[in-house]
């Protein structure tokens, strides 16, 4: 049986993170597709992570990084949040992974 589950984003994980997001199969449906910088993704995950209102997650089978769940506006004081950024990476990701990924993602 595989291992999945998601983990806060660390600094080594950013390369791919960014790859991902840059990767046309994702870009098309984001806000914008314009490409980001290495720059601009930096500046990104420098302001999210310290920020309590925001939870940023890879997803991951086996410790092998497949996607990426974002959450925004969380107010714990009225137990909600909001859904960010939300996809499966990796194309060669299992079938169903992205199920398990929002079923791990509704239990945070």
């Amino acid at each position: 049986m595989s291992i999945f589950q998601l983990r806060l984003i660390e600094e080594p994980d950013l390369a791919q993170i960014l790859k991902w997001r840059n990767s046309n199969r994702i870009k098309q449906y984001m806000y914008s597709d314009k490409e980001i910088s290495w720059e601009e993704h930096l500046g990104w995950f420098q302001r999210v992570k310290d920020d309590s209102s925001k939870k940023i997650f890879v997803f991951l089978q086996e410790d092998i990084p497949l996607g990426f769940v974002q959450f925004y506006d969380i107010c714990v004081q009225h137990n909600r949040c909001y859904w960010g950024g939300f996809y499966i990476g990796e194309e060669t990701a299992p079938a169903g992974s992205g199920t398990r990924m929002a079923t791990l993602a509704s239990i945070i």
